[in-house]
């Protein structure tokens, strides 16, 4: 069995043990159920909303949690039941879609044990702090603060070691660029108020609470999948208009811009450049050479053009315009 797999199993294994530790206080069944279906409901709808990256062969979800809020009220026997109901529900919504990983049943062990594990400790530093920081002015918002990012250093921790076993890091530059990817600030505020009026069985607030937070969530994932749609849009466009060799505008941009310019009136400059005897260099040094050759030639020309000119390059024929308005 491969180290990655016994990792998981042990997570899951020591994850269980989190039901030996006492609940916050009792709480009825049918309190618990109520908060359950809620929790369950709501945490599915926000599924969609999850952002999705690619870690080698493995995809790592990003979404709306409800995790600490949920075992801060009903302890780590209550998340327990939560995040079985809830990763058993988003594997099978996961087959249903076809956007599976192979090892997607491994998966679901690792999310219940490492975010049973990672809020039971939390939860466990909870139950330390709870009464020193009650009395502190803004002493609970404080410490809903600080359990927030104690549970994201958790859950990235639990991730790198993962990715570790599983070669998917192995330098300390890809470690950097795995932190900076990850959102280190969650939402506290939600936690606080959601554990606030469960606490006080106030179902109403609660469900507004839920629906308020599902539409900011889908505006901002609305707004970042626009972003990321005109990034592409852009990527592309500036590939089209771009020689690959030297980073210049390219003809079809060339053509483009002679539009442009012929429509508004104004007078221009051309200065067109070539490379002499070029071919001689191709035919004996060869054509690396030659790319080199014309990339210095491009870099010189950059350094003479100004901010209102136009620098274009034609491959095909190794000419090199310059336009000056």
């Amino acid at each position: 069995m491969s180290k990655d797999k016994i990792y998981i199993i042990l997570l899951f294994l020591v994850s269980l043990l989190g039901s030996l530790l006492p609940k916050s206080h009792p709480i009825g069944e049918t309190f618990f159920f109520k908060a359950l279906f809620m929790y369950w409901v709501f945490t599915i709808l926000s599924f969609h909303l999850r952002t999705i990256s690619k870690k080698g062969k493995d995809t790592v979800d990003y979404g709306i949690n409800y995790s600490l809020s949920f075992i801060l009220i009903f302890g780590p026997v209550g998340l327990l039941v939560f995040e079985s109901l809830f990763r058993i529900t988003a594997y099978f919504y996961k087959k249903i879609t076809k956007t599976d990983d192979p090892d997607e049943l491994l998966h679901i062990f690792y999310n219940i044990g490492s975010f049973v594990l990672q809020n039971t400790l939390t939860f466990f530093v909870y139950q330390i702090l709870n009464k020193p920081f009650s009395y502190l002015p803004f002493g609970f918002w404080i410490l809903m603060f600080i359990l927030v990012i104690l549970n994201a250093i958790l859950s990235d921790t639990f991730l790198i070691i993962f990715f570790y076993l599983m070669k998917e890091i192995s330098t300390k530059k890809e470690l950097i660029s795995f932190i900076k990817s990850r959102s280190i600030l969650r939402i506290s505020f939600i936690i606080g108020m959601l554990f606030l009026l469960i606490k006080e069985g106030l179902w109403e607030m609660v469900l507004g609470l839920f629906i308020i937070n599902y539409l900011v969530g889908h505006s901002f994932i609305s707004k970042a999948q626009l972003i990321q749609h005109k990034a592409e849009r852009d990527q592309f466009e500036q590939m089209a208009y771009t020689d690959f060799l030297t980073g210049i505008h390219n003809r079809a941009y060339m053509d483009k811009k002679m539009k442009e310019l012929n429509n508004s009136g104004e007078w221009i400059g051309i200065v067109v450049g070539d490379i002499d005897n070029f071919k001689k260099i191709n035919d004996n040094y060869n054509h690396a050479v030659g790319d080199q050759v014309i990339k210095h030639f491009a870099d010189t020309l950059k350094k003479y053009v100004g901010k209102e000119d136009y620098l274009f390059v034609k491959r095909r024929r190794r000419i090199y315009d310059v336009f000056t308005k």
